[in-house]
């Protein structure tokens, strides 16, 4: 039964690939995007429970009043003060010492343990010119790892659902106090010509994101 769900499946999504590709008229992606909505939005998942199937109707939010409502421009910070986040960056990449990339290596973190002790390899850049080194985990400290990964899945359950406001405190540091480090390491490292408009955009963005966050949790 689950092998001829996952073939129907595919079946659909490759019939909606190859209508995409014929579709070349404005009016022919209108009309395919509204058999995109009556197929997606109304799609029933059925379950079978003894001799009767229950059918679920699952909620569509695309074009509706609540999504529509995460897209207002209130709230959206407008313009950016990309003056400051070129300040930062042009800040960072003056006191920036090439040196720092071999003295600091990219190196395993777990739990706040350097696992350090592993073949030491080149990092290279965007062209392939050598910009500092790596250490390797050692395949005990791969195995630790791996471990600490298992032993997270086994607590799921348990763990936190909601981590709204770690994850955006997180965002937040990026996107204010490391903007100048995030930007100048892009640039240094595969040459990132546009980390300004990137972060100026993320900062407008989150904010619509969060909305859709707790539009899906609350």
């Amino acid at each position: 039964q689950k092998t001829k769900q996952k073939h129907t499946q595919f079946s659909w999504q490759l019939s909606l690939l190859c209508r995409v590709s014929e579709a070349s008229e404005p009016d022919d992606m209108l009309n395919l995007g509204r058999s995109i909505l009556r197929s997606s939005a109304v799609r029933r998942a059925a379950t079978r429970v003894g001799p009767r199937a229950v059918l679920q109707r699952r909620p569509y939010h695309f074009a509706s009043s609540a999504f529509d409502g995460c897209l207002e421009r209130d709230g959206i910070p407008d313009p950016v003060d990309t003056a400051s986040l070129r300040k930062s960056a042009i800040e960072y990449l003056d006191a920036f010492d090439p040196q720092s990339w071999y003295n600091d290596p990219v190196v395993t973190l777990l739990n706040g343990e350097v696992l350090d002790g592993g073949r030491e390899v080149k990092t290279l850049d965007a062209f392939q010119r050598e910009n500092g080194k790596a250490i390797e985990a050692t395949p005990e400290q791969v195995e630790a790892v791996i471990e600490h990964i298992e032993n997270l899945k086994k607590r799921a359950p348990d763990a936190p659902k909601d981590l709204r406001a770690a994850v955006r405190a997180i965002e937040e540091e990026f996107m204010t106090n490391l903007a100048g480090l995030l930007i100048g390491n892009q640039a240094v490292d595969f040459l990132k010509q546009d980390g300004v408009t990137e972060i100026e955009e993320s900062i407008q963005a989150n904010v619509v994101e969060r909305r859709l966050q707790d539009l899906l949790l609350e």
